[in-house]
């Protein structure tokens, strides 16, 4: 494990239930040398009191609705040799900050790893590469840490729920441009260290579950509310990167939004207006970003804080699996919550219908629940499938399992 020191930044708004989950899984990160950082409104503020958390990180207070700018308050505070940002809606897996931040080991400048879905085993954001016009092209890792090298144009894409820089090239770079109030910020972050000649790090295994919760931009179902951000966002990136490609790469994307709520449409999460009405609002996003001045980046100052390394309510040592038929699940999830508060990470796996969909999740209780069937799709997302019985799954898909030991 690196002996590097990190902050480990949460930007949180409007969802202290889902923030108060994320804190949870990061008390059982496996990582002894990190410190946690809460930039958030008074709601997520006071969740930190409620689990006992106020004492052991850096709170610090924000009310606007601009996670670069949240982000930057963190930078600001942040004592690290690493910096490392993961959403308030995302877990990660026991091994994720580690396998993360081993990456810096290779010489890079930032890193990140796979990001899974509300299913818990089907990717979200698969490792790929990010371009001048907002592109993104699948990438196919050649080891665990597969390090890109920088390119014109071009750059590994860090998704900002799973990714982690150098501090001091984080700070020297300006951090995040604040005029991107959400949407596109972290691909215009990895292209600025791709054109100052950083290399870049993917890691398989680190890894962390994204649910995509509901807020004020979008419903459970991913159906934006409004388009107007992220077509200011759009403008705005394009102004900055794309040169004399500007209007062409907006009808681009344009297109591109108008397809996915076509798509939502034939799926019934909208209705024909609601299409008409949101690609007027990506117009008027697009109007707001083209006039928006371009941002001078400047370097941000060290933190005048001094290192508050995070110390567990519990230490979390063994990690065990808990498994049986879900008809016992009440049992089982009994024994499992027990494990955990005897300082184990557990990974409890169910076994469901015959041809139920696998799934992974972490639970209020502090342990990862698995659902599989008999005989089922592993990966529901990808085009192969691997089909396998019970027995010869358990021990490949606990997150993060290290040594297991199973309940009949």
């Amino acid at each position: 494990m690196s002996a590097k020191s990190v902050s480990l930044i949460v930007p949180s708004q409007g969802r202290p239930t889902d923030l108060t989950l994320c804190l949870l899984a990061v008390e059982q990160l496996n990582h002894t040398n990190f410190e946690v950082i809460v930039v958030a409104d008074r709601a997520g503020l006071d969740a930190l009191g409620t689990i006992g958390m106020s004492e052991r990180i850096k709170a610090v207070p924000f009310h606007e609705t601009n996670i670069s700018q949240a982000r930057n308050a963190g930078i600001e505070n942040a004592s690290g040799d690493i910096i490392a940002f993961i959403d308030d809606d995302a877990v990660p897996e026991p091994a994720w900050l580690c396998a993360l931040t081993d990456a810096f080991e290779s010489g890079v400048g930032y890193a990140t790893g796979l990001t899974l879905g509300p299913d818990g085993v089907s990717a979200q954001y698969p490792p790929r590469l990010v371009d001048f016009a907002a592109q993104h092209t699948p990438m196919s890792p050649r080891s665990d840490v597969h390090v890109v090298e920088p390119a014109l144009g071009q750059a590994l894409k860090a998704e900002g729920t799973n990714c982690a820089f150098d501090a001091a090239a984080l700070r020297a770079l300006g951090g995040f441009d604040p005029a991107f109030r959400f949407y596109l910020d972290d691909a215009d972050l990895n292209l600025r260290f791709a054109q100052a000649g950083y290399r870049a790090a993917f890691s398989a295994e680190a890894t962390v579950h994204h649910r995509f919760t509901a807020s004020d931009r979008r419903t459970k179902h991913r159906v934006p509310r409004s388009l107007t951000e992220i077509g200011a966002s759009t403008a705005y990136y394009l102004r900055k990167h794309a040169d004399g490609a500007v209007a062409s790469e907006l009808n681009v994307a344009r297109a591109s939004q108008r397809l996915r709520l076509i798509r939502h449409m034939v799926a019934g999460r909208c209705e024909p207006r609601d299409v008409r009405r949101l690609l007027e609002s990506f117009d008027q996003g697009v109007l707001e970003g083209l006039a928006r001045p371009i941002s001078t980046s400047l370097s941000l100052r060290p933190s005048a804080r001094s290192f508050k390394r995070f110390e567990p309510r519990v230490k979390f040592e063994a990690h065990e699996m808990v498994a049986g038929s879900g008809i016992r699940r009440r049992h089982l999830r009994s024994a499992a919550g027990e494990r955990v508060k005897n300082g184990s990470r557990v990974t409890l796996v169910l076994k469901g219908l015959p041809l139920g969909r696998e799934r992974t999740a972490f639970t209020a209780s502090g342990y990862w629940e698995h659902r599989v069937g008999v005989f089922q799709p592993s990966k529901p997302a990808t085009a192969v499938e691997h089909w396998q019985p019970l027995h010869k799954r358990v021990p490949g898909n606990a997150a993060g399992a290290k040594r297991s030991r199973t309940l009949a």
